[in-house]
């Protein structure tokens, strides 16, 4: 079977484009949870990249954007103090706003670093480290 560039990275980002917003019917949680699970898609296919040629450069470049995307975008996801269902959101987040507003900063700005390597395999993959270690830096913060 023959599988096309276009279809694993359908598969691994979702059907969806890239840079969509959770329906309106969603509420913040929903959203945030929706938009947290877009990154680990693009992080999912960058790593594949790392591993092959099956997702093009030009659709590497597209998962930056939508890891940008997200970080720029995750203070006005959470601006919304609800913790209520599924929210794994920790209160600290209101509590030290600036400081959380400042590690979605840090996400977006080194994505430039992320969307440079996309051509060098062995940069890219430690690039993926990087944003890694600062999404868990966040997470150890800020998610239950």
């Amino acid at each position: 079977m023959v599988v096309k560039k276009h279809s694993i990275l359908a598969l691994v980002i979702g059907a969806s484009s890239f840079i969509s917003v959770a329906p309106a019917s969603a509420g913040p949680v929903e959203t945030r949870i929706e938009e947290m699970e877009k990154v680990g898609r693009a992080l999912k296919a960058l790593n594949l990249r790392t591993r092959s040629q099956q997702v093009s450069a030009q659709q590497a470049k597209q998962a930056v954007a939508l890891i940008k995307a997200v970080a720029l975008n995750t203070p006005a996801l959470f601006e919304v103090q609800d913790m209520s269902g599924a929210s794994e959101a920790k209160p600290e987040i209101w509590t030290n706003w600036d400081d959380f507003v400042a590690q979605s900063q840090e996400l977006a700005a080194y994505t430039d670093n992320l969307d440079q390597a996309v051509n060098d395999q062995d940069r890219l993959a430690a690039e993926i480290k990087k944003i890694g270690e600062i999404c868990s830096a966040c997470h150890r913060k800020y998610r239950e």
